[in-house]
C-alpha cells in the first residue's frame, strides 16, 4: 500500500450464523524514527547521549541532529562518522547550539538500517556567571531537530521533536561545589 489514508471493512461470520461487520480508517505513514536523551552528570560536567533510531522498515540516510542548552556550553569532538560543533552566544541568549553533523568515506550521511541505533555523546560544562535572561540552566530547554531521507527520497528536515529527559533548570550552583 501506498502512504495516504484508507478504509477497510472487515466481516465475520459468527457461530449464529449472524454477520458482524465493522469499518477502520487506517492511516499508512511514513518510516519512523525515535529519539532519545540521556544526561549523566560527573561532578561539574555533563555527559549528553543523543540517540536515534531507525523504528521503520527500509533504511534511512541520517544527516544531522541539533540539540540546545542554555547557560552551559557543549565541548567540540569528532568521532568515526560524526562531529560535534557549538555555536555559544555569550551576550544575548546564553544558549548554545550544538550540531552534530554525521557522515561516512563515500557520503554526507550515514546509513541507519532497520532497527539500528546511532548515538552520539557530548560534554556540557556551566557557565560561571549570571544567566542574563533568568532563563537558568537547561538541557534540551527547545526541540531536537533532526535531518534524514528516508527510502522514497523524502528528506525530512527541521523534524522537530521533544526529547525526554528535557532537563528543567538544574542545581548548577551545587554542582559546581
Amino acid at each position: 500500500m501506498e502512504l495516504g489514508s484508507y478504509y477497510t471493512v472487515v466481516m465475520a461470520h459468527l457461530s449464529d450464523g449472524s454477520k458482524l461487520t465493522e469499518t477502520r480508517h487506517i492511516e499508512i505513514a511514513r518510516e519512523g524514527i525515535s529519539v532519545e536523551r540521556d544526561v549523566v552528570q560527573y561532578g561539574n560536567f555533563f555527559q549528553v547521549s543523543i540517540t536515534v533510531v531507525n523504528e521503520g522498515t527500509e533504511p534511512i540516510q541520517l544527516d544531522w541532529v541539533k540539540d540546545n542548552l542554555t547557560s552551559l556550553q557543549a565541548v567540540r569532538r569528532s568521532g568515526e562518522d560524526y562531529e560535534v560543533i557549538t555555536h555559544y552566544d555569550p551576550q544575548i541568549t546564553q544558549q548554545c547550539l550544538v550540531d552534530i553533523d554525521f557522515f561516512s568515506d563515500n557520503s554526507e550521511t550515514i546509513t541507519l538500517s532497520p532497527s539500528q541505533s546511532k548515538t552520539v555523546s557530548y560534554l556540557a560544562v556551566p557557565i560561571r556567571q549570571v544567566a542574563y535572561l533568568d532563563a537558568g540552566w537547561h538541557i534540551g530547554a527547545d526541540e531536537v531537530q533532526i535531518c534524514y531521507t528516508d527510502h522514497s527520497g523524502i528528506v525530512e528536515k527541521g523534524f522537530d521533536m521533544y526529547v525526554n529527559p528535557r532537563i528543567p533548570p538544574l542545581d548548577i550552583i551545587a554542582a559546581l561545589q
